[in-house]
């Protein structure tokens, strides 16, 4: 009998400590790595850049089927991650008439000697071997870049444009 009580005591003991420990852990101890590596990414951007500070020009071919941007204030700029948003529409197929989100994305770092950044115009559409497939685009283009300055301080710029 009194070995059955010892065992219930430690069985008791024992839950009681994990349970102390699970509270410490989701409660009063350090955050998980997770919340950590989250808490300093939503801290890396945080400052905006206008496009006069960046001396952005973003423009469209003449005949609106491909785009480009340059930037010719790189001072401090050591990378440029960009994304290009629109909408378009589905031409053809069992989805004709849907609006679809479509992206392109890039990335540019800068050499030494750089003076801008700058891209080639970049498809609305596919190509593969020569022949391209044009998106009809149904709403205006938005630029979003992520400018990392030499510093390692990370900004960010948007503008748009309609064809």
């Amino acid at each position: 009998m009194l070995k059955d009580k010892k065992v219930v005591i430690a069985v008791a003991v024992g839950a009681v400590l994990v349970l102390a420990g699970l509270v410490y852990y989701f409660f009063g101890g350090n955050p998980p790595e997770k919340d950590q590596a989250q808490k300093a990414e939503q801290e890396q951007i945080v400052q905006t850049l206008t496009t006069e500070d960046l001396g952005l020009k973003f423009t469209s071919r003449n005949d609106t089927k491909a785009v480009k941007f340059e930037i010719t204030n790189i001072k401090d700029i050591s990378n440029v991650e960009y994304t290009i948003e629109y909408t378009r529409e589905e031409t053809t197929g069992e989805d004709k008439g849907q609006q679809v989100p479509e992206a392109l994305y890039g990335n540019i770092a800068v050499k030494p000697g750089d003076t801008k950044i700058a891209t080639d115009f970049r498809d609305l559409g596919t190509c593969s071997s020569g022949v391209c497939r044009y998106h009809k685009v149904v709403s205006p283009l938005k630029l979003v870049l992520k400018i990392t300055k030499k510093d390692g301080k990370v900004y960010q710029a948007e503008e748009t444009l309609s064809l």
